[in-house]
């Protein structure tokens, strides 16, 4: 009886695990974020202007598109817009623009194998390279700057349904080349960017 019992039980975990991956089915999938928004370019600029520092209206924004092999493995590329930073003193102004294209892998671990009670959440984690170009525009210099840089970030998800989810996340740049006064007109900077954003994910194919 006891050897009965023990295979029922074992037949039943193979049985639910094979549902659980019949259910998952990769595919390709879009996204939009926006949210709370900065970039980090050093204090040059405003030592050099010493008035007025306008840090923009902190909003950012993000736009992506992925495919997911896996219910826990995808490739992401998108593309985020930065907020402005301006300073302007007297006929002195100067307008920092920073935007990046990325392409990171993502790992999700979906938290229902912690809980059935978190079935509809998940969590990830995200590593790669961005592209970064960052314009300073002014009466000052008007100069940009391209370069590659590592990106990171994480996020939690919420499947409301089998193709769309709330996705709020976290994502970095690592900057470097900072400006200082001294560094106004020669040097274009690298800025450091974080961006804390909230949006939708839409499934195209398959389900999440």
């Amino acid at each position: 009886m006891k050897k009965t019992i023990c295979l029922l039980n074992g037949l039943i975990l193979i049985i639910a695990s094979n549902v659980y991956a019949m259910d998952y089915q990769p595919g390709s999938y879009l996204g939009g974020q926006i949210g709370w928004g900065r970039i980090d370019e050093g204090g040059g600029y405003k030592q050099y202007v010493n008035g007025k520092t306008d840090l923009g209206n902190f909003t950012g924004w993000r736009a992506y598109g992925g495919y997911s092999f896996t219910s826990i493995f995808s490739m992401e590329g998108g593309y985020s817009h930065y907020p402005d930073n301006n300073y302007t003193l007297a006929a002195t102004n100067i307008n920092i623009e920073t935007y990046t294209i990325d392409l990171v892998g993502k790992i999700t671990i979906p938290l229902e194998k912690i809980a059935k009670s978190f079935s509809p959440f998940s969590i990830y984690g995200k590593g790669g390279a961005a592209y970064s170009n960052t314009k300073v525009d002014g009466s000052v210099v008007v100069r940009s700057k391209e370069t590659i840089m590592p990106t990171y970030g994480a996020g939690i998800i919420f499947n409301f349904t089998d193709n769309i989810a709330v996705d709020a996340s976290w994502t970095s740049v690592l900057g470097r080349n900072y400006v200082e006064s001294g560094d106004v007109t020669g040097k274009v900077p690298v800025p450091t960017g974080h961006m804390f954003t909230l949006g939708l994910s839409y499934k195209i194919t398959g389900i999440f």
